[in-house]
């Protein structure tokens, strides 16, 4: 059985993360920036109030988050007055269930991994109209990774001690230490008489560990994929503030002019002269700068950081990463962005599903629920997907098979569109496809050669649609011989 204590290093490092997110912090102060070994402290303030922060921690942390949101999640449970209500309202302050999770969500990908606690009210009402006109339910809240204090796992990963800071109810800007055994729970705040413990009745500890990618089971805080994306941000911030350092003092060229000697004593700036000796300096006037190198180093470095933020995010085809690709390439870029989304899509599941288990454990409900998220995250190229589609038109396969190839044109080009209106459309291209086959001629291909196309075309039809379908054809067929004769 491991114990740990979670130290200053690694909540300064979750900080960094947060701060990155949000653009708070150093960020937002500047004391992120990295002082000159020459800088005098006075310009090195100055130089932090002008920084500013471009963020791509946030999006492309949210870019492995929204997908899996865009749609609604298909839940199913049991006729259930209590659990509808937890749904609508998941933390006991009007939150409802499928926001928390997003935000459990980005929160585990920023950081690794977060901790959800399924806690329940002390005092529990006789009613269950009581219960749910007081809320009397369980109820769920985030604990981050650098809030945890000190905790225990079995081999296995089973937590049996997890102790953590979380703000105090009564003390403004107060925090109080909660601590949960498999057989107790207590809180701790900065008196003793702010000291309260209770029996934990459920026998395991309610607190789910939400990671954001598969890891062994005891590691409890591995590290966050996004690590190497925030220092290459920071990076990014600092080259920023060097960019902006030139362009303040060195884009402006200062004017050189023969002067008398008393001219030579003012201060140099874009609105001073710099004056020499005109009878021994034999110079004409000018203006003088710094070579524009540095800065445009400093910009082309930029520039590939920028794209090595979207390659480390498998986001090497959002807008901004102008190299070309083949065909082949993309394929393979969104094959990897969407085994990502699909893995982490599979332990939001996971998560939620033990959430749930925690709660009827709580309310001695039985939810009987299902929850599923999805897997498919393939971003189809419109135009590759018309173009597949005209070739397969050109086949000729026979209507059911036109009909398919339609149907994965629609969703391609009409991702949004309400199911109903998508039948709609099937239907209206069924209507033509009879009208035009019972006023043409049938083709010269047989009934076998017809049955063996529609079993290799469409493999999924059991044997009896395939007879079904047949059957229609055949009779087809012969009403158009009839009408011929």
């Amino acid at each position: 059985m491991a114990s740990n204590a979670i130290n200053a290093l690694t909540i300064s490092k979750y900080t960094l993360w947060k701060d990155a997110y949000y653009g708070t912090g150093g960020f937002e102060t500047g004391y992120y920036l990295t002082q000159h070994s020459r800088e005098s402290e006075t310009k090195y303030n100055k130089r932090r109030e002008i920084a500013y922060y471009l963020n791509y921690v946030a999006p492309t942390t949210n870019a492995h988050v929204d997908p899996i949101f865009r749609k609604n999640i298909k839940r199913e449970y049991n006729d259930n007055e209590i659990f509808k209500q937890f749904l609508s309202d998941a933390d006991a302050n009007g939150t409802p269930f499928e926001y928390f999770m997003k935000y459990a969500a980005i929160n585990s990908k920023l950081n690794g991994i977060t901790f959800i606690v399924v806690d329940n009210v002390t005092a529990q009402p006789s009613s269950l109209a009581d219960v749910l006109k007081g809320r009397a339910l369980p109820y769920v809240y985030l604990v981050e990774p650098s809030a945890v204090i000190d905790y225990k796992i079995t081999s296995h990963g089973r937590l049996t001690y997890f102790s953590y800071l979380e703000p105090d109810p009564v003390t403004p800007c107060a925090y109080q230490i909660k601590t949960w055994t498999e057989n107790l729970w207590s809180v701790e705040g900065d008196t003793e008489k702010s000291f309260r413990t209770g029996e934990n009745t459920l026998g395991v500890i309610p607190i789910v560990a939400f990671k954001s990618r598969i890891t062994s089971a005891n590691d409890l805080f591995p590290p966050s994929e996004f690590s190497s994306i925030v220092k290459t941000n920071l990076s990014v911030y600092n080259k920023c503030s060097w960019s902006d350092e030139i362009l303040l003092n060195q884009t402006f060229a200062v004017l050189t002019y023969p002067a008398s000697e008393s001219s030579k004593t003012l201060v140099l700036g874009p609105n001073n002269v710099l004056g020499f000796d005109g009878v021994s300096s034999k110079f004409a006037p000018s203006f003088i700068a710094p070579p524009a190198d540095s800065a445009q180093t400093l910009m082309n470095d930029r520039a590939n950081l920028i794209q090595e933020i979207y390659r480390m995010a498998n986001l090497s085809l959002v807008t901004g990463v102008k190299t070309a690709q083949s065909g082949v390439s993309k394929e393979w870029d969104n094959e990897a962005k969407s085994d990502v989304l699909a893995n982490f899509a599979g332990n939001t599941e996971m998560a939620e599903r033990k959430v749930i288990s925690f709660f009827e454990m709580w309310s001695q409900q039985n939810i009987d629920y299902k929850c599923e998220y999805p897997r498919d995250f393939a971003l189809p190229d419109a135009a590759a997907e018309l173009d597949k589609a005209l070739k397969a038109k050109d086949l000729d396969f026979g209507r059911l098979f036109n009909i398919e190839v339609a149907k994965n044109v629609i969703s391609v080009l009409f991702p949004k569109l309400q199911q109903e209106d998508t039948d709609a459309i099937i239907d209206e291209m069924k209507e033509k496809a009879e009208d035009a086959a019972n006023a043409s001629p049938a083709n010269n291909l047989t009934i076998e050669q017809m049955r063996d196309i529609i079993t290799s075309s469409l493999p999924a039809l059991a044997p009896e649609e395939i007879d079904a379908v047949m059957k229609r054809m055949s009779s087809m067929m012969d009403d158009n011989s009839d009408q011929q004769e």
